[in-house]
């Protein structure tokens, strides 16, 4: 009786004493899904879900958690991995919301997020594209600033820049000045070719293909002397023409005076020109 009495009491306290383990087992791994749940990594991804217009179309509102969570998660300073399978459900049904992601300088960015409903076909959240996660502020990382060595190296490069624009805009203005000098030249050394002569009219057609170095035409027709003025307008291409042909009288022109304007304002001396039948080109001096 008294060996029957101790059995019964020596198995009370072992039946207790496993009840205890279990709850306290229950205890630890609803700690650690409770751990999994609040992670920066299924919080992000939850908000995702809940916003997809696809998961709210197969799950409903709201999305949320169930509390069996499985995978892992590793970190190690400002670096980790995760892998986890996460239950959730909504009015309209329920699915696993399936989660690789990585972590780096503090940044979690997502490789795949997928949802498995019970029914319908799988959702990428994705679309095929990884995308950073937003981590809370404290993780986000400032952005680098400058050393003094990259700021100085930057400035020499700016200054190398500015220095190879300056050096452009000399030779430009070298180029522009050496052909301004070489068309003065060929206009004094032969102005005969400045015009064409057409019976009794004469023509300036061949100063239409330098226009853009005049200012102005003064001309004079049977006269020594310019009396006329030929306005150019601003240049608009070295080939546009240089205005109307030249007036002539009834009876043929017997020569005509020229003296060029210049785009710098120098102006030329007065050329006497006939026509080549009557001898070349003169100097009024």
């Amino acid at each position: 009786m008294t060996r029957a009495r101790g059995c019964a009491i020596g198995c009370v306290v072992v039946i207790v004493a496993l009840i205890g383990l279990a709850g306290f087992g229950a205890f630890v791994g609803l700690g650690v899904f409770g751990l999994l749940r609040s992670s920066d990594v299924v919080q992000d991804a939850l908000r995702r879900a809940r916003e997809h217009p696809a998961v709210i179309e197969a799950l409903g509102r709201p999305v949320e958690p169930g509390w069996w969570l499985s995978g892992s998660i590793h970190i190690t300073g400002p670096s980790g991995t995760a892998s986890l399978s996460v239950p959730v459900k909504g009015p309209k049904g329920s699915g696993t919301l399936y989660v690789e992601a990585t972590k780096q300088a503090g940044v979690w960015t997502f490789h795949l997020l997928q949802l498995a409903p019970e029914s319908g076909p799988r959702i990428d959240l994705l679309t095929g594209v990884a995308r950073p996660a937003e981590p809370p502020v404290s993780d986000v990382v400032p952005r680098r600033t400058s050393s003094p060595e990259e700021r100085k190296a930057q400035e020499e490069l700016e200054r190398v820049r500015e220095e190879l624009e300056t050096l452009k805009r000399e030779q430009s203005k070298a180029a522009d000045k050496a052909a301004h000098e070489a068309f003065k030249t060929w206009f004094e050394t032969s102005p005969q070719s400045a015009v064409v002569w057409e019976g009794g009219r004469v023509s300036l057609a061949p100063l239409g293909r330098s226009r853009c170095r005049l200012r102005e035409v003064r001309y004079g027709l049977d006269r020594a002397t310019p009396n006329r003025s030929l306005a150019i307008a601003p240049c608009a291409g070295e080939r546009e023409p240089v205005g109307e042909e030249l007036p002539s009288p009834d009876e043929p022109v017997r020569f005509v005076s020229l003296q060029l304007v210049y785009v710098d304002g120098a102006v030329s001396k007065v050329m006497v020109l006939r026509p080549p039948s009557r001898g070349a080109g003169e100097r009024d001096e």
